[in-house]
């Protein structure tokens, strides 16, 4: 009952459980196989209230009681975001410091989950949000990776610039957080609250990689000498066209000298475009003047199998922008192959030809 809200049927068994039961009235002491007493639920509840706790005796109410999780009425209170039940828990006596097995409070809970009313409510009581969690995980990282707005506004204005760039035990900051889950905003704001903490290294691949377009250019528009690197820029620049993030390769090649030639370790950003048929890339690329270099016999089975595909508009882009180059070799074994599959009007099933790695393993 206390998770389905029916105040009205608890309060009857609260009441006058003698009726029901000749003993006791309704023991909010019982435990399910998890540890939980019917307080727990009436806390996970997101609308249910406790007015009628104070008609109770106190004593049958064990709001410090936790699961064999760890968790606690409060913690359920955080997740719900119940405020109205959150206060009677505290008023009544709640630990706001108690951990759950993850070393997770109550305010941790309510950072992560959103609950912006539970939050200020369990802060204002004195709750401590420096603490981390089993992961290192402060309050800032967990509403970082929720991206509650409300929540990180709240932290920066009582924490100092080394609180919020504290790292979690994977070495993230709340701000490399907030770019992993995409809370553009959040990281906007961590930024204009500490400069020092843009200067990670990989949060602009991160970035790329993920299509965050507004981080990219927020990133590369930071007043620094330092950051980003160009290898950086090169990484950032190959993974945005290969995930095929227009806007973010476009910016990129807005300052031509940081991506310098589309090639880092082998790897051609128009190569990598090709293969997983981005259009609009491809041509943005080609008309940035970008050509098939690299391993000849890569470029040749990528376009075979392209045509089988039935991708053409690759081929004939690739091909139409082949001057300078000779990725497609006219006395290559797979020359023939390629423009006969082109030029064919229905080209053979996969069944029926065969890769150029199987062409190549004849003696």
């Amino acid at each position: 009952m206390a998770k389905e809200g029916r105040v009205d049927i608890i309060s009857h068994l609260a009441e006058n459980g003698y009726a029901l039961s000749p003993d006791d009235h309704a023991d909010w002491k019982a435990i399910n196989l998890l540890g939980w007493t019917p307080l727990h639920y009436a806390a996970l509840n997101s609308s249910l209230e406790l007015d009628w706790a104070h008609k109770m005796d106190k004593r049958k109410l064990d709001v410090n009681i936790q699961g064999r999780d760890g968790v606690s009425p409060l913690h359920c209170a955080g997740r719900s975001g119940n405020v109205h039940m959150a206060r009677h828990l505290i008023m009544l006596g709640a630990n706001l410091g108690a951990c759950d097995n993850n070393r997770q409070t109550p305010l941790h809970w309510s950072a992560y989950h959103r609950s912006v009313d539970v939050f200020r409510l369990m802060l204002a009581f004195g709750a401590e949000f420096r603490s981390p969690d089993e992961y290192g995980r402060t309050c800032l990282h967990l509403a970082a990776m929720s991206g509650s707005m409300e929540i990180v506004g709240d932290l920066l204005g009582v924490m100092n610039i080394a609180e919020m760039n504290l790292r979690e035990r994977n070495g993230r900051t709340a701000l490399w957080v907030a770019c992993i889950f995409g809370h553009e905003s959040v990281l906007e704001t961590l930024a204009r609250h500490s400069g020092d903490i843009i200067r990670d290294e990989g949060l602009l691949y991160t970035a790329s990689k993920k299509g965050l377009f507004n981080t990219v250019r927020f990133l590369l528009q930071q007043p620094t000498n330092t950051f980003p690197t160009q290898e950086e820029c090169e990484r950032s620049f190959y993974i945005a066209s290969r995930s095929g993030h227009v806007e973010i390769v476009r910016f990129l090649l807005e300052n031509r000298e940081s991506v310098g030639s589309g090639i880092l370790g082998g790897r051609s950003a128009l190569f990598t475009a090709s293969k997983h048929a981005h259009m609009e890339i491809i041509k943005l690329l080609l008309d940035e003047g970008f050509r098939m270099t690299g391993d000849r016999k890569r470029w040749e089975e990528l376009m075979a199998k392209a045509t089988l595909k039935g991708k053409h508009e690759v081929v004939e882009l690739l091909l139409d922008k082949r001057e300078g180059n000779d990725a497609v070799n006219c006395g290559s074994k797979y020359h023939d192959l390629i423009f006969e599959l082109y030029d064919s009007d229905n080209p053979p099933s996969d069944s029926d030809w065969e890769s150029p790695r199987q062409i190549d393993a004849r003696p």
